[in-house]
């Protein structure tokens, strides 16, 4: 197979993937651009997310080779120490076009991954919904995006050793760990089993990549690569052979998401401690204006999550 590196071949600015240096801040989103996104649930790290545009989506829906995306491998390591072989860290790409026609792909058009079960074999693909079922996942795909390209500016984010790398702690909105449920069970309320994680070693990581436009709830996205990560963090992609597994069985009609599976009451009250701390420490800023700021932002993803618990 032919490979080519996607900085090179389709010109994507090397800022966009953090590989030269650039100003705070130096973020940018835009409808249909794909967000590689991280959040830990355990461990160093806990309730922190990573996220990175790594372009629109139309590079990787035409892509007829291997692409080579970069390392990511300090921001990793900075992020979630050990991360190559644990299972509380996962991973995985969305996006979404929005309420707007970008190229070929029309409004509420979604990117999503499902992770691969058994390693080289084609995830199931995603059914797809309504204007008003893909509506939903995708304004919240749409919110993640627009708070990275604030990072830098926004109580709750801040840039990574790569520029272009948002880290999200707990206190942040619309961060990747909100939209996630019961430990990388379902993401966006949408997605169920989409999120990879590194419990195998990142040889036993992968991620399917399938286009969503809207359309009958009995027909299927579309298979358009697969992602996988490196021991040195460099995220390649590529296009996988191999069938949908068979048989496939046929899937009653639906036209509303997937019910989200039930809270994973450990993970919530690990968010609730990490936020605790995190108001201890906000406590000694020394500007009252960014301190009453740092601790409204945690007070209210503190009672969100304490909400949830008690749901």
């Amino acid at each position: 197979m032919k490979k080519r590196n996607l900085l090179a071949a389709v010109g994507l600015s090397l800022v966009g993937l953090g590989l030269t240096a650039a100003p705070a801040g130096a973020t940018s989103y835009a409808n249909d651009d794909l967000l590689l996104a991280f959040y830990a649930t355990n461990g160093e790290g806990v309730g922190n997310s990573l996220v990175i545009d790594i372009g629109q989506a139309a590079l990787y829906r035409d892509a007829v080779g291997e692409l080579f995306l970069g390392s990511i491998k300090t921001d990793l390591d900075n992020a979630f120490p050990g991360w190559e072989t644990r299972g509380d860290v996962f991973w995985g790409v969305f996006g979404t076009s929005y309420n707007a026609t970008v190229g070929t792909d029309g409004p509420w058009t979604l990117y999503g991954v499902r992770a691969q079960a058994v390693i080289g074999t084609q995830a199931q693909a995603f059914n797809l919904g309504s204007v008003y079922t893909q509506s939903n996942p995708g304004t919240l795909i749409h919110q993640l995006g627009t708070a990275y390209a604030l990072t830098g500016t926004t109580t709750g984010l801040t840039v990574g050793a790569n520029p272009a790398v948002s880290i999200q702690d707990p206190s942040a909105n619309h961060d990747f760990a909100e939209y996630q449920s019961n430990a990388g069970g379902t993401s966006f309320g949408y997605f169920n089993s989409a999120l990879g994680n590194f419990d195998g070693g990142v040889v036993g990581s992968a991620v399917d990549l399938f286009r969503m436009p809207t359309g009958a709830s009995t027909a299927k996205g579309t298979y358009e690569g697969t992602f996988t990560i490196g021991v040195d963090g460099v995220v390649r992609y590529s296009l996988v052979t191999n069938p949908d597994p068979t048989p496939t069985p046929t899937p009653t009609p639906t036209a509303t998401p997937s019910p989200t599976p039930g809270k994973d009451i450990a993970a919530i009250k690990k968010h609730i401690a990490a936020i605790k701390k995190q108001l201890k420490a906000a406590q000694k800023i020394e500007d009252a204006a960014a301190r009453a700021k740092k601790i409204k932002a945690l007070k209210k993803k503190l009672k969100k999550f304490q909400q949830q618990l008690s749901a």
